[in-house]
């Protein structure tokens, strides 16, 4: 799991926002939490700290099971959840992932050719991002393939069609 940079968090973040945070994650090591947190009927912070962590291992976590659409993630809400609330816990999740670098979005990584981002655009978004010149120009990157040409197709006659049965028929044995 990417490490989370909770010194920053701790600067940047309310102190209510930074108690959810700190419930998703691991205090020793700083990464997010291999599991959500548990949900205590007497504890509402609980429910909002499950829906951070939800979102937020959507974006980072290294588990494939995690990389999945977060649409249960709702569930953990208060029934009497409005726009603002949902606003505030996306910019806590939107602050946690940007602390981690971009390299380290494994779910990101995993869904990158969902909408016609190829591995070679990728990779070359990452070489310019690093500073690095690619091996090859955008523009011969981008440059589109030759299209082939297309044949010219014969006039379906009937002339056309006993011509093919005879075709077929001469190579089907007689018995």
């Amino acid at each position: 799991m990417p490490k989370i940079n909770l010194h920053l968090l701790y600067q940047t973040l309310p102190p209510e926002d930074y108690a959810l945070v700190r419930r998703i994650t691991n205090p020793q090591t700083w990464v997010l939490r291999s599991a959500r947190p548990k949900v205590h009927a007497e504890d509402p912070q609980s429910n909002l700290a499950a829906y951070v962590w939800r979102m937020t291992a959507f974006y980072i976590s290294e588990n494939p099971d995690h990389h999945k659409m977060p649409m249960g993630a709702f569930f953990y809400l208060p029934r009497d959840a409005d726009k603002e609330l949902l606003q505030r816990l996306d910019r806590i999740v939107d602050k946690i992932t940007d602390t981690v670098p971009k390299a380290e979005w494994y779910a990101v990584k995993a869904w990158r050719g969902l909408y016609g981002a190829s591995n070679d655009d990728m990779k070359l978004e990452a070489r310019r991002r690093l500073g690095k010149q690619p091996k090859l120009s955008i523009e011969e990157i981008l440059k589109p393939e030759p299209e082939p040409e297309e044949e010219e197709e014969e006039p379906f006659t009937d002339e056309w069609l006993e011509q093919q049965q005879r075709h077929i028929m001469s190579r089907v044995p007689i018995i």
